[in-house]
């Protein structure tokens, strides 16, 4: 949809041996869920923009690189070829898109939230919560969100799950039950 008068479309072709695709359809039950760098920093940066929050000064500068001139990782995408049974980038928020690898795959992916990578500046934030949700929904990172066997561990990945039998997308997040609404005014 577009709403102004000027409309721009890029359009990128390329080219890789057959069979050398790393595709969504492949991730199997048994398969670890893994994803590149940090997630959430593109979804914090726009809220700065916005004037939603207002990041400690150190960190200001990082979020805004991160949101302007996202890095693809290319030598990593390069280099699951051979290890990984199924890919993809996180463009549209990694609950969106690790759900187009179980739906592509058949299987479910269960994610643990208290896992996912954090970069300091949305550690920082006040509200660890808010931080998780643009990790979780938030877009525009542009890391590599994959499946493959659990083990080895690789240089700036994070193990952030599962796969298992099953359809659709699970994520667990550990939650402080005692900080709920105190009723009568009692402070916490």
């Amino acid at each position: 949809t577009t709403r102004g008068p000027l409309t721009i479309t890029v359009q990128v072709l390329g080219g890789l041996p057959k069979d050398a695709a790393l595709l969504r359809s492949g991730a199997r039950a048994g398969d670890a869920v893994y994803v590149s760098g940090t997630l959430g920093d593109a979804a914090g940066a726009l809220a700065f923009l916005r004037g939603e929050w207002q990041p400690e000064a150190q960190h200001a500068e990082y979020l805004l690189q991160r949101f302007h001139r996202p890095q693809a990782r290319l030598a990593l995408g390069r280099s699951l070829l051979a290890r990984a049974s199924a890919a993809i980038d996180v463009s549209d928020g990694l609950l969106a898109d690790a759900g187009h690898i179980a739906a592509a795959s058949g299987v479910r992916l269960e994610i643990d939230a208290e896992t996912l990578p954090l970069s300091a500046a949305l550690r920082s934030h006040s509200s660890r919560e808010q931080a998780l949700a643009w990790a979780l929904t938030g877009g525009d990172d542009y890391e590599l969100c994959f499946c493959m066997p659990p083990g080895e561990p690789l240089a700036g990945v994070s193990c952030i799950g599962r796969v298992v039998e099953g359809e659709g997308i699970g994520c667990t997040l550990a939650v402080d039950g005692a900080q709920g609404y105190r009723h009568f005014g009692e402070s916490a």
